[in-house]
């Protein structure tokens, strides 16, 4: 259970409102963190339809279109820079969306990628559908994703779900690094399915020794294990419980057919009002940057 350490955040942004709402989670984790911001915009191509309203497609001229980009990037740089006393730069981007953030994201050697789920504001599917799926997947770090119905910035209670998964504790020290600087307390639900029934003792088990870890950090945490046949629904439904504002995930909770996330990560980062941190398998990371390398464009 290694502890999360953030000193590089990455803010893709197609300057939609659920975008700043991103940003606006980016810039208080950095003046908690004490880090660094990073504020990616990747442009389409000429012909698909321009973030700024005051650019039409009649605007053939790219120079212009990338000097006005860049113009609002900084602008959006130095108000953060004067909210939050943090340093910003700027990237931007022409190609794929989630290959322009992977390579981004290994040039600032990110700890975090903080984005929205719903940033469609003249760039098609910018942040949902199976670009946002292949950025939160082929990446190294952690994701937090926001939707538009995130009401607050920051954390009181952090749902951290376990269940019978190889890796479920993997993403226990993340949590932990959120609950610390945040000044949460972390809700532990157990989630036994029904192919593992009559393993409450083994629950009970990694259950202790993830509260084991939140007392050596001093992390006031709560515990309750509940039985049902979907990881994302007992999640979802216990959240809604304890007013949960953060969902701590791995990005494959449970085996899949899908390449890239399992259903229970699916389900939840589609699903979710609240955001969700999602968390790579360690034994995964090493396999997650030779996939991203194989993908190429998209």
């Amino acid at each position: 259970m290694k502890q999360l350490e953030i000193k590089q955040i990455l803010v893709p942004t197609d300057f939609s409102e659920t975008a700043k709402l991103a940003i606006e989670h980016a810039g208080f984790m950095a003046r908690l963190f004490k880090a660094e911001m990073n504020l990616l915009h990747i442009m389409k191509p000429i012909t698909s339809t321009v973030p700024l309203p005051e650019l039409t497609l009649n605007s053939n001229n790219l120079k212009v279109l990338q000097d006005a980009i860049q113009s609002r990037l900084d602008m959006e740089a130095e108000e953060i820079k004067k909210k939050n006393g943090v340093e910003v730069k700027t990237f931007l981007n022409t190609g794929g969306v989630a290959t322009g953030i992977k390579e981004v994201a290994e040039e600032c050697k990110a700890d975090i990628i903080i984005m929205g789920t719903h940033g469609v504001s003249g760039f098609q599917e910018f942040f949902i559908g199976s670009n946002a799926y292949r950025a939160i997947t082929t990446v190294e770090c952690p994701v937090l994703t926001v939707q538009k119905h995130t009401e607050k910035v920051g954390f009181s209670n952090i749902l951290l779900p376990i269940d019978s998964s190889v890796h479920t504790r993997d993403k226990v020290g993340a949590a932990c690094a959120f609950a610390e600087k945040y000044g949460s307390v972390i809700h532990i639900l157990g989630c036994i399915t029904p192919e593992h029934e009559g393993e409450e003792k083994q629950m009970e088990i990694r259950i202790a020794q993830v509260e084991e870890y939140f007392d050596k950090h001093k992390v006031p945490h709560k515990k309750i294990i509940r039985k049902g046949n979907n990881l994302s629904r007992l999640s979802y439904d216990y959240g809604k419980e304890i007013n949960a504002d953060l969902i701590v995930i791995m990005s494959e909770q449970e085996p899949s057919s899908d390449l890239f996330l399992g259903p229970y990560a699916q389900q939840i980062v589609n699903r979710s009002k609240i955001p969700v941190l999602t968390v790579k398998p360690k034994e995964h990371l090493a396999q997650i940057s030779q996939m991203g390398r194989s993908f190429g464009s998209f």
